[in-house]
């Protein structure tokens, strides 16, 4: 059985704890910030390009707002994956291209275990 929820999502920053191995020159020092849910990878919410901090631990503020309508599967539980990714275009010959995004990093929430508020 499925209810449908909406899960709005507000991220105000992004911290880094190090800094990212894979900027290699300061031409392709940005990013983006990207929400799917595990199930359908091929609806991907991304935010505008972000640049990466200079020094490690650093921060990046944003301002991110957005709100996801999905199936909420009362008795499976790999269907209320939510995913949060750090990605960025993918280069050839260094120069950026739209050949998809290479994920740096990512985190999973479950949403059965997220208050409802």
């Amino acid at each position: 059985m499925f209810n449908i929820r909406i899960c709005n999502l507000n991220i105000t920053q992004v911290i880094f704890d190090r800094l990212v191995e894979d900027k290699v020159d300061s031409n392709h020092n940005n990013f983006f910030v990207a929400i799917r849910m595990r199930d359908n990878s091929r609806r991907v919410l991304r935010s505008p390009e972000l640049s990466f901090p200079t020094s490690a631990p650093g921060t990046v503020q944003l301002d991110f707002s957005c709100s996801i309508q999905y199936s909420h599967a009362l008795k499976r539980d790999s269907s209320n994956l939510l995913q949060l990714l750090i990605q960025r275009r993918k280069k050839y010959k260094k120069k950026s291209v739209n050949l998809g995004y290479k994920t740096l990093a990512y985190c999973t929430i479950d949403l059965a275990q997220v208050d409802n508020t």
